[in-house]
């Protein structure tokens, strides 16, 4: 993707020189799944299923369902995987079972080791220096 192209048709130019622009590299999910320890007990699966370079997956929305469908725990099961048959793309409170693992659980500071968007994004951040 053009980075610049990508922010022009987002955002009117000239940008204030106090935002900071940053997106998730294919999904959100990514981030999420990039603090792997605290995702697997989430849903009470292996570590071992959730790759160590997030960034890489090309479709992480598809992969947190995935991992999803594996785990011991129903109501997660029920949550966040679509039903069968259905044709939504994510489970009914999907978005409300994510909110709550990150809320309790996730932890960008061990999550940006497994993600260099993440990572970038965090640095920005911390880096800024805005302009008064």
């Amino acid at each position: 993707m053009n980075v610049h192209w990508c922010f022009r048709d987002w955002l009117p130019c000239p940008k204030h020189p106090n935002l900071i622009f940053r997106v998730a590299v294919v999904e959100v999910e990514a981030w999420l799944l990039a603090h792997r320890e605290a995702f697997a007990e989430f849903l009470g699966i292996s570590v071992n299923l959730i790759p160590h370079n997030i960034d890489s997956e090309p479709d992480p929305k598809r992969l947190l369902i995935e991992l999803t469908k594996r785990s011991r725990r129903r109501s997660l099961r029920d949550a966040i995987v679509p039903p069968q048959g259905s044709t939504a793309k994510i489970g009914r409170d999907y978005n409300g079972q994510l909110i709550q693992f990150v809320n309790q659980n996730w932890q960008a500071n061990t999550a940006r080791a497994c993600s260099r968007s993440l990572d970038r994004a965090m640095n920005a951040i911390a880096h800024f220096e805005p302009t008064w």
